[in-house]
């Protein structure tokens, strides 16, 4: 069972580098981040709706701030405890709140609607390296591993004399007329 700091701090950092969502006093949690919380805990129901979720938010976090850190949290889970459990006194609403979300699921956002990769033939067809061709096919070796910055540089320049035929039988722009029919 992980505790409500664990939870706190692994959606703050979900979807970005650590080093971003993290400062000196611990976890920033934004208001998407917070949203996507209460929906991942069923913290949303019929009493408590998203625009409550948002309200409440926006009630707890600095007039200038678009973040909260975890006293914050703590504020907003008091305010939603208080109106999901309006039976109950404030602290005994505050521990079933706590106690739903640490044992109802995981401490770890939820990957919901993610996009999946496509294994349907159009994709495999267009993404099989031995069909490519011209300068397409130099950027991958035999096995259909890329070479990087090898495959797409071959280390010569490109000068309009080694681009553009200028035989006598050529055209303006470097044709061979032999080759026109």
């Amino acid at each position: 069972m992980s505790s409500l700091i664990e939870v706190f701090e692994s959606y703050c950092s979900f979807g970005s580098s650590k080093t971003l969502s993290m400062n000196s006093m611990g976890g920033q949690m934004d208001g998407a981040k917070f949203a996507k919380l209460c929906k991942d805990k069923k913290l949303i129901s019929g009493k408590i709706t998203s625009t409550d979720i948002d309200i409440i938010f926006n009630k707890v976090k600095e007039k200038t701030a678009r973040k909260i850190g975890f006293p914050e949290f703590m504020e907003a889970l008091k305010l939603i405890a208080a109106k999901k459990y309006e039976d109950k006194s404030q602290n005994d609403a505050l521990g079933t709140l706590i106690n739903d979300m640490l044992t109802n699921t995981s401490s770890l956002p939820s990957l919901n609607k993610t996009t999946k990769a496509s294994t349907s033939d159009l994709t495999k067809r267009l993404t099989d390296t031995s069909q490519y061709t011209g300068t397409h096919k130099q950027r991958f070796d035999e096995s259909g591993q890329g070479r990087g910055k090898a495959g797409r540089d071959d280390g010569s320049q490109i000068t309009l004399q080694s681009i553009a035929n200028r035989d006598d039988r050529a055209d303006v722009r470097g044709v061979n007329q032999s080759f026109k029919k």
